[in-house]
C-alpha cells in the first residue's frame, strides 16, 4: 500500500511540474487546483481506511483467539474422533460381510456384534460425547414438533339443539345470525320451537377450519332437525296471522268461496278483506296449522276485540256496559285502576264484538250527468235601456261521472268521485241589453219624414181584434184592441214612417205608450206596450220594430191600443185594413 501511495505521490508531483510550464489562465488554475485537492483527498481516504483496518484487526484478535480455543479446537478433535469412527465403522462393516460371504448369517452376526463392541469401547468418549450434544437437539425439535400440533389444531365451538350436534363455528355469533335466519324464515313460530332455539355450546378441536359451519349451513340444519315447524300457507291482515293451511290451493278457494257471500252483485264490483290481507308460504309452527273445514269455520265467526272508547258528556258505566254488550268485571278487568269518574274527552278500554274477516266491496258507478250552462250579459250603447235580447241560445252541456262506493260487510261507509270527464261543454247564454236611456215626454223639433198616408197592420204576429172602434159604455173607444193568445211581448211595428213625438208611461190610462207624427195630418198611438224600443225624436220607417205588446196601464190583459188620429180627430183603423 506505501509503494501505491508513493507511486501516487511520485505521479502528483510530475504532474505538477509538467503543469508549470503551461501557460496560465484563470480556467487552467481552477483545474489544476481541483486536480490537486482531488489527490490530496483521495491519499488521506485511502490512509484513513488502512489504519481502521489496523485497529480493528487488533481488536479482533483476542475474540478470534477465544473461539478458536472454545469453539475451533473442538470442532476440530470432534471431526478427527468421527473420521475415526467413521473409517472403522467402513472397516467394520467390510469385516461383517466378508464373514457373511465366508461363514453365513451367525458368522456375520458373531462379527457385528464383535466389531460393535470393540468399536464402542474404543470410541466411547466419541460416542458419549455425541449423544450429549444431539439429546437436547433432539428434544427441541421433539418439542417444536408437539407445539406445532398443538398450535395448528383450532379450537372451535360445538353447537347442541335437540340433544345433538349440528356444527361447529369460531364465534357465537355465527349461530346468533343463523337464530336470526331461521326467524326470518319461519313465519309463525311456538314457544317450544323458541326455547330449542336458546344457544348450547362445547369447546372441539379441528384439524382446519373448512369443518366450520356458516350462518346458512346451521339454519338449514336446525330447519331440517324440528319437529316444531312445517310448510304451510298462511293469511295475514296486518301483521296478524289470522290462520295457515297445509295447501295454498285450499287456502285461496275458502277466500274466494268466503268473499263471494259478500257480492252485491253490481256493476264493477270488487271484493277484497278489510286490513292488507296477504298470503304467505312458508315455515310455522305446527300447533298454528289448521285444517281446511277448521279454518273456513274460524273465518266465518265473529271475536272480541280491544279498542279505544273516547268519553262523551252525560257518558255513565251502564250506559257504555250497554252499549257494547259488557260485563261490569270484564270492564274493571280492561281498565285498571279506573276510579269510576268518567271525563268527557277521556279514553277507556272496551270490548266488541267483531268479524274475524271484514269484507270491503268497492263499486265503480258511472253514469252521465246534466251541466247546467251560464248566462252572460253583454252590453249594447246603441240599444236602450228597454232593449233586452237573447243572442246566444244557452245549451245545457254533458258530463261522464265515475264514483267509487265502500262497502263493509254490506254497509255503505263511503263515497266519492273519482273521474269527470266532459262530454259535451256547455254553450253559455249571452243577452244584449241597451244602455243607451230612452227619452221620453214630448217632441216639438222638425219633422223630416213624411207618411204615405196608407198603413201596415201594427202587430204582425196577431190579428185578433178584440175589441172594435166606436162608442161603447157611453163613451169614444177611439182606437182598436189588437189581442190573442201568447199576444204578451210580441213585436209592434210602425204602420207608416215618421217621427216619434211622444214616449210616456200612464199609469192610469194608456199606460206605456208613444206616438208617431206621420208629418201629413195623421198620427198613430200605441199603447198599454211592455216595453218601448224608440225614443221621443227618433225616425222610424214603416214596418220597423218599435215596441213590445203588453199589460201596462189601464188594461184587462195584454193587447195593443192602436189610434189613428187626422189633424188630432179619432179615424176608425179598420179603414185601412
Amino acid at each position: 500500500m506505501s509503494n501505491l501511495l508513493n507511486g501516487i505521490a511520485a505521479a502528483v508531483s510530475a504532474k505538477v511540474r509538467r503543469d508549470a510550464d503551461k501557460p496560465s489562465g484563470l480556467l487552467w488554475k481552477c483545474m489544476n487546483w481541483l486536480y490537486r485537492n482531488i489527490c490530496w483527498y483521495g491519499m488521506q481516504i485511502i490512509r484513513s481506511f488502512n489504519r481502521a483496518r489496523r485497529r480493528t484487526r487488533r481488536v479482533l484478535r483476542p475474540v478470534k483467539d477465544f473461539l478458536s480455543r472454545r469453539v475451533g479446537q473442538p470442532l476440530s478433535a470432534a471431526w478427527a474422533s468421527f473420521k475415526a469412527f467413521a473409517a472403522d465403522c467402513g472397516r467394520g462393516a467390510g469385516a461383517v460381510a466378508a464373514s457373511r460371504k465366508d461363514g453365513g448369517i451367525k458368522a456375520m452376526a458373531r462379527t457385528a456384534a464383535d466389531v460393535t463392541a470393540k468399536g464402542t469401547a474404543k470410541h466411547r468418549s466419541f460416542l458419549i460425547g455425541a449423544v450429549n450434544h444431539c439429546l437436547p437437539v433432539l428434544s427441541l425439535i421433539i418439542l417444536a414438533v408437539v407445539a406445532v400440533s398443538f398450535f395448528g389444531r383450532t379450537y372451535v365451538l360445538g353447537v347442541d339443539y335437540n340433544g345433538s350436534t349440528i356444527g361447529y363455528v369460531a364465534q357465537e355469533g355465527t349461530y346468533t345470525d343463523a337464530t336470526e335466519m331461521v326467524g326470518q324464515r319461519v313465519i309463525s313460530s311456538s314457544e317450544d320451537f323458541r326455547n330449542a332455539l336458546r344457544p348450547s355450546y362445547t369447546l372441539c378441536a379441528v384439524s382446519d377450519l373448512t369443518s366450520l359451519s356458516t350462518a346458512e349451513e346451521l339454519c338449514n340444519t336446525i330447519l331440517v332437525n324440528s319437529d316444531d315447524v312445517e310448510e304451510a300457507c298462511g293469511l295475514f291482515v296486518g301483521d296478524r296471522l289470522i290462520g295457515a293451511v297445509r295447501s295454498e290451493g285450499d287456502l285461496t278457494y275458502i277466500l274466494d268461496n268466503f268473499l263471494e257471500q259478500y257480492r252485491m252483485g253490481k256493476a264493477n264490483e270488487s271484493l277484497t278483506l278489510v286490513g292488507e290481507p296477504r298470503v304467505q308460504s312458508g315455515l310455522y309452527a305446527t300447533e298454528k296449522i289448521m285444517n281446511a273445514a277448521d279454518f273456513r269455520e274460524y273465518i266465518s265467526q265473529t271475536e272480541l276485540v280491544t279498542e279505544v272508547y273516547t268519553i262523551k258528556k252525560n257518558d255513565t258505566v251502564s250506559k257504555i256496559l250497554d252499549r257494547f254488550s259488557m260485563t261490569e268485571e270484564r270492564f274493571y278487568q280492561l281498565n285498571e285502576g279506573f276510579d269510576g269518574n268518567l271525563v268527557a274527552g277521556s279514553t277507556l278500554l272496551v270490548e266488541k264484538e267483531s268479524p274475524v274477516l271484514q269484507v270491503q266491496s268497492v263499486v265503480l258507478n258511472t253514469y252521465e250527468k246534466t251541466i247546467a250552462y251560464s248566462t252572460t250579459t253583454v252590453k249594447d250603447p246603441t240599444k236602450y235601456t228597454s232593449y233586452r235580447k237573447v243572442t246566444t241560445a244557452g245549451k245545457n252541456g254533458t258530463q261522464k261521472v265515475t264514483e267509487k262506493i265502500v262497502y263493509i260487510d254490506g254497509e255503505q261507509v263511503s263515497k266519492s268521485v273519482v273521474s269527470q270527464e266532459t262530454l259535451v261543454e256547455p254553450v253559455t247564454e249571452v243577452i244584449t241589453v241597451g244602455t243607451k236611456k230612452q227619452a221620453t215626454g214630448n217632441y216639438d223639433g222638425p219633422l223630416n219624414v213624411t207618411g204615405s198616408g196608407q198603413f201596415t197592420w201594427p202587430v204582425p204576429g196577431c190579428r185578433s181584434v178584440s175589441s172594435r172602434y166606436g162608442y161603447r159604455w157611453g163613451r169614444l173607444h177611439a182606437g182598436i184592441d189588437i189581442s190573442g193568445g201568447g199576444v204578451y211581448g210580441k213585436s209592434i211595428v210602425a204602420a207608416d214612417k215618421g217621427t216619434v213625438i211622444s214616449v210616456k208611461n200612464e199609469p192610469r190610462g194608456y199606460g206605456l205608450n208613444l206616438v208617431i207624427s206621420h208629418n201629413n195630418g195623421y198620427t198613430t198611438r200605441y199603447a198599454h206596450c211592455s216595453k218601448i224600443l224608440v225614443s221621443v225624436g227618433e225616425t222610424v220607417s214603416k214596418g220597423q220594430t218599435i215596441a213590445k205588446v203588453g199589460n201596462t196601464g189601464r188594461s184587462t190583459g195584454p193587447h195593443l191600443h192602436f189610434e189613428i188620429r187626422k189633424n188630432g180627430s179619432p179615424q176608425n183603423p179598420m179603414n185601412w185594413f
